[in-house]
């Protein structure tokens, strides 16, 4: 267990926990570890409450998403805020811990390390 500033413990983010609900272990190798690590240097600074990471093709289908979404490639992560304060330190923290892309939703961010020469930030409504 990690410990924060707060030294409360937090549950330290593993592949497993943004696997493909589909195909499930068959898509740990393919989940960037660039993305594990980032969730886990994010957490140390905010509680990171993940809601998926990797879709498989036929996932992403289900959820009305392309074949081609950056969550069919292993290199995002959603994550849950449940406050404007969450939400900031949620950007703070993927900001200052080298996030390339940023989208940030209503309920959700997606944090992303896509080979992305500039850091990319998205708000949508």
């Amino acid at each position: 267990m990690l410990k924060s500033n707060k030294s409360k413990p937090i549950k330290r983010i593993t592949p497993s926990d943004l696997e493909c609900p589909h195909c499930q272990e068959s898509s740990l190798q393919l989940i960037n570890p660039d993305v594990v690590d980032l969730l886990n240097k994010m957490n140390r600074y905010t509680t990171v409450k993940v809601l998926s990471g990797y879709l498989c093709p036929t996932e992403a289908r289900k959820r009305g998403l392309r074949d081609t979404d950056s969550c069919t490639t292993g290199n995002v992560a959603v994550i849950a805020y449940d406050s404007n304060r969450h939400l900031y330190d949620l950007v703070w923290a993927a900001l200052t811990n080298g996030v390339r892309q940023l989208h940030i939703y209503k309920d959700c961010i997606k944090v992303g390390m896509d080979d992305m020469r500039q850091v990319g930030v998205w708000i949508h409504e």
